[in-house]
């Protein structure tokens, strides 16, 4: 049989593949109005990465080079360790930058809570939601980006990231 037969993937995962954060994710509470909106407090996780990649093999019969691939991932996580992830767009959510603080409000139906964080901590999503689905997104484009100045030659490969929020919840994400 030939290789074109076959498909490949490299895997990446281990406990050195993780990074801690804090997050707030917000619902939708339509038997509460229109406009009503529940979250939870802010609240952290020690997230667990795993990183599979595939592809076509080079002329090497690789998919990839795990060392450049290691390498990206540990680089794209250790931007992500000891923040907090915010989303730009968040829905009853509002941001204040005051005294180096980002205060952030959270505006529900029947109570207003608040929160503190440093600025210097903060990573913002572009997305309405700081949950688990969107970081996995952000954080797969960030080692994309990271990989890309490495491997030029990575246009066909397709991408999945695993993301543990705690033992038995995950979520992943694929970009083909």
């Amino acid at each position: 049989m030939s290789a074109a037969e076959y498909s490949y993937s490299v895997v990446i995962e281990g406990s050195e593949y993780h990074f801690n954060a804090n997050h707030l994710v917000v619902f939708p509470c339509p038997d509460q109005g229109e406009d009503a909106w529940l979250g939870e407090p802010l609240h952290g996780h020690d997230y667990l990465v795993t990183l599979e990649l595939s592809r076509a093999l080079d002329s090497a019969g690789c998919v990839i080079n795990f060392l450049e691939a290691q390498r990206a991932l540990r680089q794209t996580l250790t931007k992500w360790n000891y923040t907090t992830i915010l989303a730009l767009d968040a829905h009853c959510l509002d941001y204040v930058e005051k005294d180096e603080q980002i205060e952030i409000t959270l505006q529900e139906k029947n109570r207003r809570r608040r929160w503190s964080v440093p600025c210097n901590s903060v990573v913002w999503l572009d997305a309405s939601n700081a949950t688990a689905e969107e970081i996995a997104r952000a954080v797969l484009t960030d080692f994309l980006e990271t990989l890309l100045g490495v491997d030029a030659d990575s246009t066909e490969l397709i991408a999945t990231l695993t993301l543990q929020e705690s033992p038995g919840s995950f979520v992943r994400v694929t970009r083909r």
